[in-house]
């Protein structure tokens, strides 16, 4: 029997499961050769649970070993059929290019931040061309294009007019630079690799797409082309029973299926937890008292209780604590798979402190930004040196750093940097300048001749170091350099503090090396003069964008964020931070073209954002037999309001079932200190002293006393 083309896996089966039963079953007859297929995910961090499932379900047919299918992203699926003979432009030559036409056009950026500018643009720039949509030539037409779809009059068009012409100048202007430069853009790179991508895929191969819940208007037309010709078979994870355009988490599948009218793809479940999330979420089914009457009638006891838990905590520590707790307690029940689901990066990183604490190491597939790691904080220290004279402040960081001066013994960096704290900074009282420490050395080793003139010596040389390092970029501070001549001074400086070395063995640092790399490489195709707080401006920029994943494997608990937990499936799992800040958050808005305007133009709107994340929400509540959400009622003090999808949930169930849910055990044991890991030292204790006891050797006693002594 043949397998639909687009088929819907129900919420509560695991995704990859099904995903490799239906890939063994399609292509029985070739087993074990699967070569010819290539599996689309969305996310990538699901592709070895998928190859694990392929081997076990292949084991169990006979086949303990595959030559396994190809596994990769779309765009890296794609990558070969990239147009060769023109180089595209990667995001920080297409950063520079929009930066410098802006530059350019100073009655356009008024008082706006250019680089910020530029970055809305570029975001805006690749949605157009993702989704086909082409500016006109004549600025006129594009602001009457505008006008009608703000359904404004003639007469009221002077913000507009300002909105249309800085997009349309800006558009024209980036198409004429890369032109000039004989570059493409990667959207525009990408369009044509989709259909380049038709012409060359052979006609035996097999595609698989899992885990997508929307496409762009180019992707779609794509999909839609291999679909005619029995090309690709499309997996989605969830339920579509719902109108495209209502806020609900089925509405992105809704959306993306009205393209194939044809096809029923509705799964059909009657197990109660699905049916009650279902129906409670489902706004067509009146008011919330409403719901919970239909619930109640249905459903006497509720389905939720047995797995959905909510805690309720009263602060960021006591929510961070709760989740250590929850995960220790769950691997030791057994559970081999544990997800914790959080938007709130800050939680993350605290919940990876205390589980790590207890020697449990988390597989981190979200990862952080470049810009909070120690790698980048050394090297913003070093920068702030050089800006401000060598104050004090970042100077002793700096010293402290374990990326510099590799060849200089750190007990001795150590000690000299206690000498400048303690006896220059503090006792001398210098705040900043290196000639100034360097004085304040010299007069203190003059004065005190017994003040350890061998770390005078190692200090001193520190200093000298210091200066001759800086000396490629301090020099240059107030003027306007290309930049390659700022990014050739950069890294000339971090060669000579040893920083480079010091990078290129750490996991971050080799990061925050290809990142600067990537700004070279980017650098040659501008010959625009930046100030000093331009190229920090970018390198800032740069390091917030580029996100570093540490490396090791887990013990069977994975931090995710949203998008990561796409075809995951879990033996327990945690939604932390469920919160309105976090769940469903704020979508950065584009300054320009409201939502209105967005649709006319063929965009998405950020509603369609927010139910893309009802989506995730509502998908996750089913990925685990066991859930726990957790959430603050308060931040230092100040309310913190719940997520309203929560709020939701809370509601009905309370309404329904007369409470709302809770997690009693654990909520018992926040308050059990044996429930908390305590680290004891466990240095050996000192051997046993005796009582010293002062002894007088008789040729030291005195012959005779006299009454006074």
């Amino acid at each position: 029997m043949s397998q639909p083309a687009i088929q819907l896996i129900h919420y509560g089966q695991d995704p990859l499961q099904f995903l490799a039963k239906r890939l063994l079953r399609d292509h029985q007859h070739k087993l074990p050769n699967l070569s010819e297929v290539t599996v689309i995910l969305a996310e990538l961090q699901a592709a070895p649970l998928l190859r694990s499932w392929l081997l076990q379900l292949s084991s169990v047919e006979g086949f303990p070993a595959l030559l396994g299918p190809r596994i990769v992203t779309l765009r890296d699926w794609l990558r070969p059929y990239f147009p060769s003979d023109v180089p595209v432009c990667d995001p920080h030559t297409q950063l520079l290019i929009l930066v410098e036409a802006l530059s350019q056009h100073p009655a356009l950026l008024k008082a706006a931040n250019p680089w910020a500018l530029a970055s809305d643009l570029i975001s805006l720039f690749d949605e157009l061309t993702l989704n086909h949509v082409d500016l006109p030539a004549d600025l006129e037409d594009f602001t009457r294009q505008l006008q009608s779809a703000y359904g404004l009059h003639s007469g009221v068009i002077s913000a507009l007019g300002q909105e249309a012409r800085l997009v349309h100048t800006l558009w024209h202007a980036w198409h004429n630079q890369l032109q000039a430069d004989r570059l493409t853009d990667a959207q525009a790179a990408y369009l044509l690799a989709l259909t380049q991508s038709l012409k060359q895929l052979p006609a035996e191969h097999s595609l698989y797409l899992a885990g997508f819940h929307s496409f762009n208007l180019a992707e779609l037309n794509w999909l839609t082309t291999l679909l005619q010709h029995h090309q690709t078979s499309l997996l989605l994870h969830g339920q579509a029973g719902v109108a495209p355009e209502r806020y609900h988490p089925d509405a992105p599948l809704a959306r993306l299926l009205q393209h194939f009218p044809a096809i029923n793809t509705e799964p059909v479940s009657d197990e109660p937890y699905n049916a009650a999330l279902t129906l409670l979420f489902d706004e067509t089914a009146g008011t919330l008292q409403a719901r919970s009457q239909t619930l109640l009638q249905r459903f006497p006891e509720s389905p939720l209780a047995s797995r959905l838990e909510v805690l309720m905590a009263q602060s960021a520590e006591e929510e961070t604590c709760a989740i250590d707790i929850q995960v220790r307690q769950w691997l030791l029940q057994g559970k081999q798979r544990i997800g914790i689901v959080t938007e709130n990066r800050r939680l993350a990183r605290r919940v990876r402190a205390l589980l790590e604490r207890a020697n449990i190491t988390l597989q981190d597939e979200a990862g952080w930004a470049l810009s909070t790691t120690s790698a980048a904080a050394s090297l913003e220290r070093w920068l702030e040196c050089l800006e401000e004279d060598f104050s004090h402040l970042p100077l002793l960081d700096l010293l402290k750093s374990p990326f510099l001066f590799p060849d200089i013994e750190p007990d001795q960096i150590r000690f000299a940097t206690l000498r400048l704290e303690q006896d220059i900074i503090l006792h001398e009282n210098i705040a900043r300048g290196l000639n100034r420490y360097r004085q304040h050395v010299e007069d203190r080793r003059q004065r005190l001749p017994d003040w350890m003139a061998d770390n005078a010596n190692s200090l001193l040389h520190l200093l000298d170091r210091l200066e001759t390092a800086a000396t490629p970029l301090q020099s240059r501070l107030m003027d306007r350099q290309t930049p390659t001549v700022w990014l050739e001074g950069l890294q000339s400086s971090l060669q000579q503090l040893g920083m480079t070395d010091c990078f290129a063995a750490d996991p971050a640092g080799s990061r925050l090396l290809q990142a600067l790399e990537q700004m070279q490489l980017a650098a040659r195709h501008s010959n625009m003069a930046l100030s000093w707080l331009d190229l920090r401006t970018w390198l800032g920029r740069t390091l917030e964008q580029f996100h570093f994943q540490p490396p090791g494997s887990g013990q069977g608990v994975y931090l995710l964020g949203l998008a990561q937990s796409r075809l995951q499936h879990f033996d327990a799992l945690i939604i932390g931070s469920a919160e309105r800040e976090h769940l469903p958050g704020h979508p950065n808005p584009s300054p320009f073209f409201n939502e209105t305007v967005r649709r006319e133009l063929g965009l998405p709107a950020v509603t369609e954002l927010l139910a893309e994340r009802f989506h995730h929400f509502r998908r996750l509540l089913e990925s685990a037999p066991r859930v726990l959400i957790t959430a603050r009622a308060e931040e230092d003090g100040e309310p913190m309001p719940a997520s309203p999808w929560l709020e939701t949930l809370q509601a009905v169930h309370q309404l329904a079932w007369k409470e709302v849910l809770t997690a009693p055990i654990l909520k018992a044991l926040l308050v059990e200190p044996a429930s908390r890991v305590q680290r004891g030292d466990l240095a050996p204790l000192p051997a046993l002293q005796t009582k010293p006891a002062p002894s007088l050797p008789a040729t030291l006693q005195p012959g005779a006393f006299s009454p006074s002594s």
